[in-house]
């Protein structure tokens, strides 16, 4: 949805971007007619993007409410929350395994960071960056900026990464969380049996 919205800002853009070169060409030609025609378009086509946009924003605030108005009914999944296990020898750090287990998958996906900054540096900071987590980098040292929902235009949750100035999304299932740590090793080059994680029940 994030890419069908931007496709189409992109293209109300460019063709903004011609109307006001059209619109100047007129004017300066004395075609008034023609500019009205073309500032009558170019708003008409910028009000029904945003149109577009507030419409998606409401529904998705009336998915929401729905959401908490049944979340009592029905079968609902139960809460689960990863624990993590580094073992740092099999990364050659002559530590021994640290254990994880937090309350919340939040709390846990910080945490597993955090230990990996303070053993690694960081500068494995802008290559975590290469994780991609809903559209924009898992990490960022400007949440508020980088980390907002594009249809509510409201924050993504976020938890900082020690005293780093990074932060992580945390706007994800456990299983997302998962998959976000094993890309996380990937682009570290960490062996997957250096992290052990196991989904437990919050």
């Amino acid at each position: 949805m994030k890419d069908e919205l931007q496709t189409l800002r992109d293209e109300v853009q460019q063709r903004t971007e011609i109307a006001q070169e059209i619109i100047f060409e007129a004017a300066t030609a004395g075609d008034m007619s023609r500019v009205a025609a073309v500032a009558a378009a170019v708003k008409e086509l910028q009000q029904s993007l945003e149109a577009l946009i507030e419409t998606r924003r409401k529904n998705r605030k009336a998915m929401e409410t729905f959401d908490q108005l049944t979340k009592s009914y029905g079968n609902k999944a139960a809460q689960t929350r990863p624990v993590i296990i580094i073992h740092w020898r099999a990364l050659g750090v002559n530590r021994e395994p640290e254990r994880i287990d937090t309350s919340t998958g939040a709390e846990a996906l910080s945490k597993f960071l955090e230990a990996l900054v303070r053993v690694k540096g960081a500068a494995i900071m802008p290559v975590i960056a290469t994780v991609i987590s809903t559209g924009s980098a898992l990490v960022s040292q400007r949440p508020q900026l980088d980390f907002i929902n594009p249809v509510s235009g409201e924050v993504y949750g976020y938890r900082p990464i020690g005293s780093t100035g990074w932060h992580v999304k945390t706007h994800s299932s456990t299983k997302t969380k998962v998959e976000q740590i094993r890309q996380v090793q990937e682009v570290l080059s960490m062996p997957e049996r250096s992290v052990q994680i196991e989904t437990v029940a919050r």
